[in-house]
């Protein structure tokens, strides 16, 4: 069965509409979605390579984990359920900290349009928790760690390897001290 997304207007808030995924993504509707950046102890980011058949930038390394807020659901029991599906981890919800709220347009072609408001946050885990990481072949062609120095780097000179989330780079460098400077600069 497909999954239904709750419809919003393009301020955010409620229609009372709710329209399976494609039907969402083919007419460009707004919808809600999270995303999750996993910080370990030595404050790497773990990163994801989406798999190469996913609808949307496959094979682009990505944020932690992500997905969409079903209908019904609220972000943080979405970013629970993205955590455990995508990287295997059972986390409580209190434990991720609301980071920051976005809005963000992709559009791959006519047929693919994502129209998104993100609840992101931040989940830091131990080292122990490290290891328990099994990424989902189905969803992740794999997993690595990186230091924020060098993501900002790759990002700068190697962008075209990364799913487009203008707004949310520099945030999530800032957070570390890292400045973000894009190609275009």
């Amino acid at each position: 069965m497909e999954e239904l997304f709750d419809i919003l207007n393009e301020d955010g808030t409620p229609t009372g509409v709710t329209l399976p995924r494609s039907q969402v993504h083919r007419e460009g509707q707004w919808h809600r979605a999270v995303h999750i950046w996993v910080i370990d102890e030595w404050e790497r980011i773990l990163l994801q390579q989406r798999a190469l058949n996913k609808d949307s930038n496959p094979g682009l390394w990505d944020i932690s984990a992500a997905g969409h807020i079903s209908a019904g659901q609220n972000s943080l029991e979405a970013a629970v359920r993205e955590l455990q599906e995508e990287l295997g981890l059972t986390v409580a919800p209190g434990r991720l900290e609301f980071f920051f709220a976005d809005k963000d347009t992709y559009s791959k072609d006519w047929r693919f349009v994502d129209h998104e408001f993100h609840d992101v946050y931040l989940l830091r885990i131990t080292a122990a928790e490290v290891r328990n990481i099994k990424p989902c072949p189905v969803e992740l062609a794999e997993v690595r760690w990186i230091a924020p120095e060098v993501l900002a780097e790759e990002l700068r000179y190697e962008g075209e390897y990364f799913v487009r989330h203008l707004n949310e780079y520099p945030k999530l460098l800032a957070h570390f001290g890292v400045e973000f400077h894009s190609q275009s600069e």
